[in-house]
């Protein structure tokens, strides 16, 4: 059985497992509300954590627990959105469509890839399509961002809903990575289509080949923000007991997608990695995003990735100039932990030798090296 022939049974297994976390994705719960009651028994009501309650209603800190709902001006509405968002009681239907439709486009993405049938003009349909479908379309709930930083909320201090949603939710997102190497960020992320397309934009084309950001670098800094965030998990949970913010709150990009800033650090972070995306290469992915670190990681167990082809490849190095990152240079030298891929395919597009393929398997892989 050829590659093509198997590949309807990855999608077959991506449903299945999909399904699969279907009863851990509770329907929405009902909503406590009393206008009488105070602060504090509306949360334990609904099951949250008083400080992440006020938080989400933007109430100030010296707001006391022992406040009436009803002189602080608190709707059911209000209170029934905020508690949906903290726990992630999403609509069953809701949110089954938004994961087959990411399952979807990643299976795509993958199949074109695989096929080499990925062209300029069909990658800009589909970014602009997940951009506006995914992003704009679904707004900022279901991002594999959000998703990993409340799983680790929810084991150190709580008040994120059902873990078991939560872990449902990153179980897919991990194996949409894992099917295509980071095919989820690479495609299904709305801000990380976002980053492309502005970076594809023809723009000081030269200057971006020529001025790329080592790897070294920007992964060290996500390393370090994401080893600062497990501290301040901690923090919070001995000292704050869930009242505090945890340093992804105050940069999450994807607000963008309801046009949603409670906070001016969001806005301008959105302001200032969307015009770094003209310079350079998705520098949220590279220097912030959990999940980008997190699937970093997986790159090693992904089912389809770059191959070269050794007998074909001429060293022509064209591959390792059109790739918009280190990539392909990582890929070329066959590093152990080479820099982020995001299965962009611009390195299958330049091959005029046929030597790369995103496949399951090797083909003829002596080991080589990058000639300078």
């Amino acid at each position: 059985m050829t590659t093509y022939q198997r590949f309807p049974l990855w999608i077959a297994a991506m449903v299945f497992i999909f399904f699969s976390t279907l009863p851990l994705m509770a329907a929405e719960k009902e909503i406590y509300f009393n206008p009488q009651g105070t602060l504090k028994e509306l949360a334990e009501g609904n099951n949250v954590a008083a400080g992440q309650l006020k938080k989400e209603l933007h109430l100030s800190q010296s707001v006391r627990g022992k406040s009436k709902v009803g002189e602080l001006g608190l709707t059911r509405d209000q209170v029934a959105k905020a508690v949906v968002h903290i726990r992630g009681d999403f609509l069953l239907r809701d949110m089954a469509i938004a994961q087959l439709l990411c399952a979807f486009i990643v299976a795509l993405a993958v199949l074109l890839l695989s096929r080499n049938k990925m062209s300029h003009q069909l990658k800009f349909v589909l970014l602009v399509g997940v951009i506006l479908g995914v992003g704009f379309g679904l707004g900022k709930s279901l991002n594999p961002m959000t998703g990993l930083v409340k799983v680790f909320k929810g084991l150190f201090i709580g008040g994120e809903g059902s873990l078991g949603i939560r872990l449902g939710a990153l179980l897919l997102f991990s194996l949409l990575a894992i099917v295509g190497t980071k095919a989820l960020c690479g495609w299904a992320c709305p801000y990380g289509a976002l980053q492309e397309f502005l970076h594809k934009l023809p723009l000081i084309s030269g200057w971006k080949k020529r001025n790329k950001i080592p790897f070294v670098i920007s992964n060290t800094v996500r390393i370090s923000l994401f080893l600062f965030f497990l501290s301040d998990l901690i923090w919070d949970f001995t000292h704050l007991k869930g009242m505090g913010r945890v340093v992804y709150h105050y940069i999450n990009p994807f607000n963008l997608f309801e046009w949603h800033f409670p906070l001016f650090s969001i806005l301008a972070y959105v302001c200032i990695t969307l015009v770094l995306s003209l310079f350079f290469y998705r520098p949220h992915c590279h220097f912030v995003c959990p999940f980008g670190l997190y699937s970093w990681f997986l790159e090693k167990i992904s089912i389809f990735r770059i191959r070269i082809n050794r007998e074909k490849c001429t060293d022509c190095k064209a591959c390792v100039k059109a790739c918009p990152g280190f990539a392909m240079k990582g890929i070329y030298k066959e590093a152990k932990l080479p820099p982020d891929c995001f299965s962009c395919g611009e390195c299958l597009l330049t091959c005029k030798f046929d030597a790369l393929s995103y496949s399951r398997r090797d083909t003829v892989n002596p080991k080589g090296q990058l000639r300078d």
